[in-house]
């Protein structure tokens, strides 16, 4: 029998699908939604914060010099992607909060101590990165979890050295598809 690829949100869905109750997690850097629709079709009792600025980033900042293929496109293809998450995580409108801005801007909507989890995937420059743990690390509850995907893929960045910097390493679990998780 051929077992399914593992993904970074069954990594995610692994280390929340037993808690009782609502979970409240936050997904930065949303892009076309996949993630999104994963963690909310497998967890019906997940309600998860979409961030993500679906636009193109000012020219110069550490976004658009991160090496990001998707910091590069058009404001057409950020409405198309856009449109497309939208629709992907339709059926689960009822328990979604969609902020259309930057991580940093949207953390100061969220509550200290109210994620069950927060996953990084947004700006992957050691500066994004950085200062979204900065923002968004206060905003787990105790037990939960901040972690994010592109572990050691220097190509997309430096998420490593700033995970790294802000905790340590014995305290870091790496699971598949290049995921990170730390335990607050």
């Amino acid at each position: 029998m051929n077992e399914k690829k593992r993904l970074r949100w069954n990594a995610v869905i692994d280390r929340v699908k037993d808690i009782d109750g609502e979970i409240i997690g936050a997904e930065l850097g949303v892009w076309k939604g996949k993630m999104s629709y994963y963690l909310l079709s497998e967890l019906p009792n997940l309600t998860l914060i979409m961030v993500d600025r679906w636009a193109p980033p000012i020219p110069g900042d550490s976004y658009h010099t991160s090496g990001s293929e998707m910091a590069l496109c058009d404001i057409k293809k950020f409405d198309k992607v856009y449109a497309e998450a939208m629709d992907r995580v339709f059926p689960y409108r009822d328990r979604t909060i969609v902020y259309e801005m930057t991580t940093v801007k949207a953390a100061d909507d969220v509550e200290n101590y109210f994620l069950d989890f927060v996953f990084i995937d947004a700006d992957h420059s050691y500066e994004g990165v950085k200062n979204d743990i900065i923002h968004w690390r206060d905003k787990v509850k105790i037990g939960g979890w901040i972690c994010g995907h592109d572990w050691g893929n220097v190509k997309k960045g430096n998420v490593q050295k700033a995970v790294e910097e802000f905790f340590p390493r014995e305290k870091i679990e790496l699971d598949c598809n290049s995921t990170w998780f730390v335990r607050m």
